[in-house]
């Protein structure tokens, strides 16, 4: 039926002039609100007329509250086809949901210190750390500016601005290096670096360049911080669930974060009346809908977009949220065919939840007595889905058992983590764990009871550019001969990068037990000293 649609639709429209091939999909639509093709022509051939200035800005928003109600039409005849709502999901984007990144967050947070000493490894230069909405690319000393009153700063500090992630081209989160600060302070002087995001072109995503110019404020201070360098005997950390007493952290969380308590910042731009009606529009829109079909899982999956969309632009509360999580789990009855996806959409609606008023709150915050380590615990949350990590920044020990995660994606982002726990979860290989290998203070890990070998197809294995590529097979290359087993590339591409782990926990996956895997696990990370509670150092 699609092709057929397709082929009459292009025979008809081939030879006509833009104002007829709209005509055309008008008259395809009314006489089939199912005709997909009709739908994706007619949002292409509005969007190029506004590209092309055929349609002027003035009556844009008009030639779109026309197009709202065409679609209306197609719901109600027929809530239960995807045409209609998949051109709403496009009306939408032309409205409010932002197709160009924005930024998220910073590290420092605006108007806070960030400490460096020349003495140890970890501290020697001075980190500045940005976050977007979505992967950018042209990050640099262009288009970042940053100035001081201080004379002499542009020549002495030297600033390389470095991806996160893998990919050197377009990441969420980059780190700026400012090498040889202490040329420029003293033991105990402070430095205030104005750092300006977005005033000059050059940041952009795949889908457009950067939204809105953002500022921000860091004292640099030369000095000493709680951070110190390695151990030279590294002594076993025991685990929070390991840990026979534990207490909940009552003071302030600023020995967790690294910094005072800051209210969360929105970094969009705020509704317009139109943008806020037509957004009230469609919410009371799907809402009437479900009156009279409460099972049409598009409606519900709109109205859920709807209101989450709402919340983020339009107001700092909690607008919607219960209703949002009803919907989804409304959703997991209607179309468990989708489960995993309405799973992920609820655990992070729950992660927003919990991190957004973190600082205020210290249920999440442990101390082990034993270590008198401070944690911040997210276990037993049943939660497949992480996100927001620009607010958990500046954490060093984080616990994330007991959850039902299948990826750390977007984890990398936690440049000062230095123990983590995501024990007796779902992840299914080692390949999942390719997030962790971006964690530069990353000392502990502990993947215990997870299924790691219980599974024939490691479907992350595609994310990689090749089977073995450069890295893996340098260290192939220089750490086995062929006589000596099974190789295990994914152990040497995730654990032999720039990890320095100290400690690995593995037990209780089923991949655990082959001597070949724990083998190549110490050719790949000679740092270790700790292996499932073994000493396995050799110094």
């Amino acid at each position: 039926m699609l092709a057929t649609s397709m082929d009459g639709l292009i025979e008809g429209i081939s030879k006509a002039t833009e104002e007829q091939e709209l005509q055309y999909t008008i008259k395809k639509i009314n006489e089939n609100f199912s005709n997909y093709s009709a739908w994706h022509s007619r949002s292409t051939l509005l969007s190029k007329q506004l590209q092309n200035n055929i349609i002027e800005k003035d009556t844009w928003l008009k030639v779109l509250t026309e197009e709202y109600d065409l679609v209306q039409q197609a719901f109600f005849t027929e809530p239960d086809d995807q045409s209609g709502w998949f051109y709403l999901l496009w009306l939408l984007s032309q409205t409010v949901f932002p197709s160009r990144p924005f930024v998220t967050g910073f590290w420092p947070p605006n108007g806070h210190s960030n400490l460096f000493d020349p003495n140890v490894p970890s501290m020697a230069n001075c980190n500045i750390l940005i976050f977007f909405s979505l992967p950018v690319c042209g990050v640099n000393s262009e288009t970042v500016s940053m100035s001081s009153s201080s004379e002499g700063l542009n020549s002495e500090f030297k600033v390389s601005w470095i991806s996160i992630t893998d990919d050197s081209q377009f990441s969420k989160g980059w780190r700026a290096e400012l090498t040889d600060c202490n040329k420029c302070l003293e033991a105990g002087m402070s430095l205030t670096l104005n750092v300006q995001v977005g005033a000059k072109p050059g940041i952009t995503s795949r889908h457009g360049p950067l939204l809105g110019v953002h500022n921000l404020t860091v004292n640099i201070e030369l000095g000493s911080s709680s951070c110190s360098a390695p151990e030279k005997h590294y002594s076993r950390i025991t685990w929070p669930e390991e840990c026979k007493q534990t207490s909940k952290f009552e003071d302030s969380p600023n020995d967790i974060f690294g910094c005072p308590s800051l209210p969360l910042q929105r970094h969009l731009e705020p509704l317009s009346e139109w943008q806020e009606k037509t957004l009230t529009n469609q919410i009371n829109t799907c809402r009437e809908l479900l009156e009279l079909e409460n099972d049409s899982k598009w409606a519900m999956l709109m109205l859920a977009r709807l209101l989450v969309a709402y919340d983020q632009f339009a107001s700092s509360s909690e607008h919607g949220m219960d209703e949002v999580q009803q919907l989804y789990k409304r959703l997991l009855e209607v179309d468990p065919t989708h489960q995993y996806y309405y799973n992920e959409q609820l655990s992070l609606i729950r992660f927003h939840q919990i991190t957004v008023d973190l600082h205020e709150s210290s249920e999440h915050f442990w101390r082990s007595d034993q270590t008198q380590n401070l944690w911040v615990r997210f276990n037993h949350l049943s939660l497949s889905k992480l996100g927001y990590f620009e607010r958990l920044t500046g954490v060093q020990n984080l616990d994330l058992s007991k959850n039902k995660l299948q990826s750390l994606e977007g984890i990398e982002m936690l440049q000062f983590l230095v123990n983590l726990d995501v024990s007796n979860n779902h992840l299914t290989s080692i390949t999942a764990l390719r997030p962790v290998s971006h964690l530069p203070k990353l000392q502990a890990l502990n993947i215990k009871w997870n299924e790691i070998g219980k599974h024939m197809i490691d479907k992350n294995r595609y994310l990689f550019p090749t089977v073995l590529n450069n890295s893996a097979k340098k260290h192939l290359k220089n750490n086995l001969n062929k006589e000596e087993g099974p190789v295990h590339w994914e152990v040497y591409e995730i654990f032999g990068r720039m990890l320095v782990l100290r400690q690995l926990d593995i037990h209780g996956n089923p991949i655990s037990e082959n001597e070949a895997f724990r083998s190549n696990l110490l050719l790949a990370v000679p740092s270790l000293v700790w292996l499932d509670a073994e000493n396995v150092s050799t110094e």
